[in-house]
Parts: C-alpha cells; structure tokens; sequence
C-alpha cells in the first residue's frame, strides 16, 4: 500500500495490470495459469510497479494460489517487496567489480611493459652501444651515439606510462 502510494481500497479494485509496469495482459497470465491449473505452488518474479504519482518502483512479487476448498474459485495472493535498495547495492557491487577488473588490467598491462618493452629497449641500447665501440667511421659512431641517448627518454617515457597505469 505504502509502496504503491495509494490506498487499500483503490488497489483491490484495480488489476493487478494497472500497476505492473513491464507485463502485458498475455504474459501475465502465462505467469498465473500454472498456478491456477495447480501445477505450481507459487512463482516470483521482479517487475516494476506505477505508483500513483506515475514514479515506478522495483518490487519482487511472490505469486501463490492457496486452496480454499471446492466451493471457492481459485485466489491469487501476492506479496510485494520493494527491491530498489538491492538493485541499488548490485549495481554498486557490479561497478566496484568492473573498476577492481579494470585495476587489473592494467597492472597486467604495466608488468607487461616493464617485464618485455622496457628490457628490449634496455638490451637493444646495450647492443648498439657495443656496435658502436666497434664502429670505425666517426659518423657511425656519432650516431649510433644518438640512438642511445634517444633510448633513454624513450625508456622513462615508458616508465612514467607504467607508474600512470599502476596509480
């Protein structure tokens, strides 16, 4: 009653469609005609129900058809629970989830850099820097100087990349 924002009255003389947001008259007695037949004893589903200022609200319906006896036409019973609080701390959950899988991803990405790019450019430089005591031509020489000191900026780019990406 509260949840729905109207009074008792109003909604035992409403249908149960006049508040269910996401059902159609067809679904919903697909939902029920188990239970009317006896072939199930109660059923839950989670929909949305209009309240009375138009908002909508998150509930968990539980469904049951109690006998009565012989002489009573079956009655659908239901019990409505507000889940708009546990939607909310599943959405939390999933996004905290979501932000710890991004977390590791990029812990993957910064080792990865570390352990392989930064040691190839680290081996790479050491390489040319033997190339280049071994190099008779001054202009060789001076180059391959320049190749290593661009490695070096190069490296701690990486590494201030790595640092960003653990941070």
């Amino acid at each position: 009653i509260e949840q729905a924002g109207r009074s008792r009255a109003e909604l035992m003389e409403m249908g149960p469609l006049a508040i269910m947001v996401d059902l159609a008259a067809d679904e919903l007695h697909a939902l029920l005609a188990p239970l009317l037949e006896r072939r199930l004893g109660s059923r839950s589903i989670t929909t949305r129900h209009r309240r009375s200022d138009g908002s909508t609200l998150d509930v968990e319906v539980l469904m049951q058809v109690p006998d009565l006896g012989p002489d009573i036409a079956p009655t659908v019973v239901a019990v409505v629970r507000d889940i708009s609080e546990r939607i909310e701390q599943d959405e939390r959950l999933r996004a905290a989830q979501q932000e710890l899988q991004l977390a590791a991803e990029r812990e993957r990405i910064a080792r990865e850099l570390h352990d392989t790019v930064i040691q190839r450019l680290f081996a790479t430089g050491m390489g040319v820097q033997a190339l280049q005591s071994r190099a008779g031509d001054p202009e060789v020489v001076d180059r391959l100087g320049r190749v290593v000191d661009d490695l070096d900026p190069t490296i701690r780019d990486i590494r201030t990349a790595i640092f960003g990406l653990q941070g």
